[in-house]
């Protein structure tokens, strides 16, 4: 197991969690996000997000967005 920080940059986060996913690899991968609400790791996640989504729309791929749930 390893601890990833959060970044601004999403890609940076989604490398990291690909990292985890090997080829060949049969068992699903589950990613944990420990965020402690009101903390700039909250702010940096919903900052991810919101890029993630925007990247998503102008690029066409708007059927695959993602539905998050935050409970703050």
């Amino acid at each position: 197991m390893a601890a990833v920080d959060p970044s601004w940059n999403p890609a940076v986060d989604s490398q990291a969690v690909d990292r985890a996913f090997r080829i060949g690899q049969e068992k699903d991968v589950v990613v944990y996000r420990l965020i402690t609400c009101g903390t700039l790791e909250e702010k940096i996640y919903r900052r991810q997000i919101f890029k993630d989504s925007v990247n998503k729309l102008t690029t066409g791929d708007a059927d695959t967005l993602d539905r998050y749930y935050w409970f703050c």
